[in-house]
């Protein structure tokens, strides 16, 4: 019979081994345990060729769908900010008036020019606006190139503070006046007076407000119907410029005014030339009118308007009559080509 410390000795190696052994089999299942993922492990699902290609197809489907959307919000946006400084030239022509006692008679041109200028030509710009920035090189010694902004009548009712060195014709981008200029403007071209018309286009190099010096064009176009369409002699002879232009002031009064279009985006003055009465024939006396063109709000033929009784409207108008939008760019209620004289 083995002593007590040689059966407690016996005890402990017993229990020795068996820690060892399951100590082992724990080691074992826990090396498998976390070797067994990799053993399954599977690779990650990837997109096919066709499954981006139809993801591709989706996006583009919706950006075609998107950007004319975008586009067209966009525009609308440049239309209210066009027509919200039409509305503030309007205003400013409305404070004019009443600075004369409330008489009608704009500058429809600046005759006799300014004192120390000796222009080449007149133009319809020079009521507002500032000096054109990129004058066309034909147009470098136009009225429109030569006066700053300080010069003109209806700037002291816009912005004072608009000022450029008055004799100095490289000054310029000093006397901008953001009023004067639309944000669509696209394009600059007209027409002198008594030339073959050249229907102004889509887009080009310069905007008006660059080459003109403004984006908008006071409405001189009632002349035609008064005088025909070479109207130049009349504009030069002082009595009867004076008398032309106290005719017109007589219809810009009461409901007449609202009908009146006093001032136009300078795209839809160019596309006018040669406007005429429904069913007048084109003639010696009234050459052809220039085709209808895209306006500059990307819309066929469709113009912001600034009327005589300070309202402004955007639409649809034919460029080739003189009637449209509710209004007209001859005489108010004018009813035939001939002179009446009224």
């Amino acid at each position: 019979m083995p002593s007590l410390p040689d059966a407690f000795e016996a005890a402990s190696n017993m229990m020795a081994g068996r820690v060892r052994r399951r100590g082992g089999a724990m080691a074992s299942f826990v090396h498998n345990s976390t070797r067994e993922p990799s053993r399954h492990h599977r690779r990650r699902p990837a997109f096919t060729v066709i499954e981006l290609l139809v993801v591709m197809a989706v996006i583009s489907l919706l950006i075609a769908i998107l950007v004319p959307y975008l586009r067209a919000t966009r525009e609308q946006a440049r239309r209210i900010k066009c027509m919200a400084n039409l509305r503030t030239v309007l205003l400013g022509s409305a404070m004019y008036v009443d600075d004369q006692q409330g008489q009608q008679l704009y500058p429809w041109y600046q005759i006799p020019p300014h004192k120390g200028y000796s222009p080449s030509v007149v133009t319809p710009w020079v009521f507002g606006g500032f000096r054109a920035i990129k004058p066309h090189e034909k147009d470098l010694y136009m009225d429109s190139s030569l006066y700053p902004a300080q010069v003109r009548p209806l700037n002291k009712f816009i912005d004072r503070t608009a000022q450029a060195d008055p004799f100095n014709f490289n000054d310029r981008g000093r006397d901008i006046i953001s009023s004067f200029i639309c944000p669509s403007d696209r394009s600059s071209t007209t027409t002198y007076i008594g030339d073959p018309g050249e229907p102004p286009m889509d887009e080009e190099v310069h905007s008006s407000w660059e080459a003109n010096g403004s984006s908008f064009s006071l409405n001189t176009r009632w002349l035609q119907g008064y005088v025909g369409f070479d109207f130049t002699p009349s504009i030069h002879d002082p009595a009867k410029f004076s008398e032309l232009s106290s005719r017109i002031a007589r219809h810009l009064v009461g409901g007449n005014a609202s009908q009146f279009v006093l001032w136009a985006e300078q795209g839809f003055y160019g596309a006018t030339y040669n406007a005429k009465p429904y069913g007048l024939v084109d003639d010696e006396d009234a050459p052809p009118s220039l085709p209808q063109v895209n306006g500059w709000h990307r819309k066929f033929s469709s113009w912001t308007l600034g009327f005589a009784d300070g309202h402004v409207a955007h639409g649809f108008f034919d460029t080739r009559n003189i009637y449209g939008m509710g209004g007209t760019i001859w005489q108010p209620s004018f009813n035939d080509f001939q002179d009446s004289g009224d």
